[in-house]
């Protein structure tokens, strides 16, 4: 095995790994996920039933005050959601924190005020079971990747150098550390946010046309779907960009100074990427969505060592023909060079 083959060979299995954890974690979402969806219907339908006999209840009547035994329901409520949000740890939510408690505090409260919470609460309380999941899937994936980085540069080119194992405190600091502005739980916070204003707007506008119950929780249902739908590409792109981050810092400390930035041959390959390819660039020039992936969301591009030029360029790369068959390229074939002679 030539030296480039035994660096990409290296990047494909933590690419590997990290789609292997991505699925488990997703897998292990599925069922929170129908849960959410069931009892916000059933919260819903419920609530809006005791006011109607008939379909849903005009939307007008949303704006009456609650009743004391509804009220007391509705504090009950209220005191579940502040305790969720004592549970958040690696968001800032003192705003909402602050509104919340202002709530409470409120002696009228409409039918509507009661609706948008059972939403939010339900949708809450998923939140922080995809924040804990995705937490021990990011952290599995930076601990494997380091390690694993590791003993691939040693076995081929840093035999001996002396590494220091995982600090806890430190990769916890890691890999909550905000990336593109935000991290892992901000961006399940910012999910559940436009979760919640989706679906609080299509039960809004079933209740302003009169239609049934089972259009309104059909569309609750498809709206979860959809949700499940962008968390996969959070979890796949906050998984790949732990792996990332942990063969960043591997190169660091093996003492590799330059890498070079390489895709995927594939028609699935982005734009952004695809004028990345086989770019080289010093490590410490590195910046997640500039020059070093994920440079987006389900990116699939990786990086090899490149402190040995002549090694690298030499032998063959792998190519994938429409209908996924593998064939070999010069290794210095980038991909827009690729795209002007591939096979299809």
């Amino acid at each position: 095995m030539d030296y480039r083959e035994y660096w990409v060979k290296r990047a494909e299995n933590n690419i590997k790994r990290g789609e292997s954890i991505s699925n488990s974690t997703l897998k292990a979402l599925k069922k929170p996920y129908v849960e959410t969806a069931n009892n916000i219907n059933k919260a819903v339908v419920g609530f809006l039933a005791k006011y109607s006999n008939e379909g849903l209840m005009p939307i007008t009547d949303l704006r009456k005050t609650l009743t004391k035994e509804e009220l007391k329901e509705y504090k009950l409520l209220l005191s579940k959601y502040i305790n969720y949000l004592k549970e958040i740890k690696s968001v800032d939510i003192s705003e909402e924190m602050q509104k919340a408690k202002k709530l409470s505090t409120m002696k009228k409260v409409s039918r509507q005020n009661i609706l948008e919470l059972y939403i939010l609460l339900y949708l809450t309380e998923l939140g922080l079971k995809k924040e804990e999941k995705l937490h021990d899937s990011i952290k599995t994936s930076y601990e494997e990747s380091y390690y694993h980085s590791i003993y691939d540069i040693q076995r081929y080119d840093k035999e001996g150098t002396k590494v220091k194992a995982l600090d806890e405190e430190e990769t916890e600091n890691i890999i909550t550390k905000p990336w593109l502005d935000e991290n892992y739980s901000e961006r399940i916070y910012k999910e559940r946010d436009k979760t919640n204003t989706i679906i609080l707007r299509s039960i809004l506008q079933c209740m302003a046309l009169q239609q049934d119950y089972n259009t309104m929780t059909g569309l609750i249902n498809k709206n979860m779907d959809s949700s499940y739908t962008r968390t996969k590409g959070l979890v796949k792109t906050e998984v790949s960009h732990a792996v990332d981050e942990a063969v960043e810092i591997t190169y660091k400390e093996m003492g590799i100074s330059k890498y070079q930035f390489v895709v995927i041959l594939d028609n699935r390959t982005s734009e952004i990427c695809r004028e990345m390819d086989l770019q080289v660039f010093d490590i410490k020039d590195a910046q997640v969505g500039i020059n070093y992936p994920p440079m987006h969301p389900n990116c699939r591009s990786s990086t090899i060592p490149y402190d040995n030029p002549e090694e690298v360029n030499k032998g063959t790369r792998m190519a994938r023909t429409v209908r996924g068959k593998l064939y070999e390229v010069p290794a210095t074939l980038s991909y827009n060079e690729w795209k002007k002679v591939r096979v299809y």
